[in-house]
C-alpha cells in the first residue's frame, strides 16, 4: 500500500506540472492589470518543487520503516496528502496570478 501511494504521489506531481506548463503556455488572454506570467511561474514552480522534496524525504523514510519491520503506510498517506495540498495550491496560484 505504501509503495501505490507514493507511485500515485509522483504520478500527480508530474500530471500538476504537465497541466500547469499546458494551462500557462495556452492562455490567450492575460489582462495586464491582473495578469503576472513570472508570478505564474513561480508559483507552480515552487510547488512543484517543495512537492518533489516532500515525495523524495518520505519515500526514503518510507523505505526505511518498510526495511526495519515497522508500519511505513501512515508516512505514505501523509507523503500523499502533502503532495496532493502542494499541487493543488501551485495551480490555484498559477491560476490566480494569470487572473483566471
Amino acid at each position: 500500500m505504501s509503495v501505490c501511494l507514493l507511485v500515485l504521489a509522483l504520478l500527480g506531481c508530474g500530471l500538476t506540472g504537465a497541466t500547469g506548463l499546458f494551462l500557462f503556455a495556452f492562455t490567450d488572454v492575460c489582462p495586464p492589470d491582473r495578469c503576472s506570467p513570472d508570478h505564474a511561474f513561480y508559483a507552480l514552480a515552487a510547488a512543484v518543487l517543495v512537492a518533489g522534496l516532500l515525495l523524495v524525504c518520505g519515500t526514503v523514510v518510507t523505505v526505511v520503516r518498510m526495511r526495519r519491520g515497522r508500519t511505513a503506510w501512515p508516512i505514505a498517506v501523509a507523503v500523499a496528502a502533502g503532495c496532493l495540498a502542494l499541487c493543488a495550491a501551485g495551480l490555484t496560484g498559477e491560476a490566480v496570478a494569470l487572473g483566471f
